[in-house]
């Protein structure tokens, strides 16, 4: 199968499939996932389980070797600065986003590749441990999810029921290892950097939103920035046609 009509065909929304070109590397290496293979796949590298299971060109194979997942990596990172800069804050720089899929090859799992690659496969990737889960897209949109499962120091993406488990917000990454390169939300939203409001000004804000300034497990007032926090949340959850 034509790689190209292969990611049409299962991911007709992404945009990286305009980015693709045909060459040596991966002709008449193209195969149909094979959902066996990708679930019992794991390595304490988030990319490579990610490449393994949504790259056509990994689509699959049994083992992925070094230096085509170097290769494949690297054609990922020259595809940053094509895309739409509409969609991140400032932090996601391009140079933050290219140095980080390069640092994947040496197994460090920054937390700005999955925020990249949520939209680069269109996917919304959820982290499970034990009996919590961390949804790694913020905004509203109708990508498919995929449950990556994290256990024994490897990830593996496994098809897994989250609706008995406690969600755990994305701020709060002491129990997983990823490095978290980027803080806060990362997509463009309609309110300025925290900077520019007062504490005050939050509560307003949030109070038109009926969005409510006490933390419903403790009853504490919430700070300033669970306030700005909630704010974007609330933004972001809107479908594209009401935003």
């Amino acid at each position: 199968m034509d790689v190209i009509d292969f990611m049409k065909r299962n991911n007709k929304d992404s945009r990286h499939t305009d980015l693709i070109r045909e060459s040596s590397f991966v002709q008449g290496a193209i195969k149909e996932p094979n959902d066996e293979v990708v679930r019992s796949y794991h390595s304490p590298s988030l990319v490579k389980v990610i490449l393994k299971a949504l790259d056509p060109y990994f689509a699959g194979t049994h083992s992925l070797q070094d230096h085509q997942i170097e290769k494949r990596v690297l054609e990922i990172a020259s595809a940053v600065d094509e895309f739409p800069k509409s969609i991140f804050q400032k932090s996601m720089t391009i140079k933050k986003i290219q140095m980080a899929l390069q640092a994947s090859l040496h197994k460090k799992n920054n937390i700005s590749i999955l925020y990249y690659l949520n939209e680069y496969y269109k996917r919304s990737f959820v982290l499970i441990v034990g009996d919590r889960y961390w949804k790694t897209l913020w905004k509203k949109n109708g990508y498919p999810v995929e449950t990556i499962l994290f256990m024994d120091g490897s990830w593996s993406i496994q098809d897994i029921d989250i609706s008995d488990k406690r969600e755990v917000s994305m701020l709060d990454l002491d129990d997983l290892p990823l490095i978290r390169d980027i803080k806060g939300i990362p997509y463009q939203t309609i309110y300025k950097p925290i900077g520019h409001y007062k504490t005050e000004e939050l509560k307003a804000l949030c109070s038109d939103k009926t969005i409510s300034l006490i933390i419903k497990e403790t009853g504490k007032k919430k700070r300033k920035e669970q306030l700005y926090h909630d704010l974007l949340l609330e933004e972001l959850s809107k479908s594209p046609s009401q935003q």
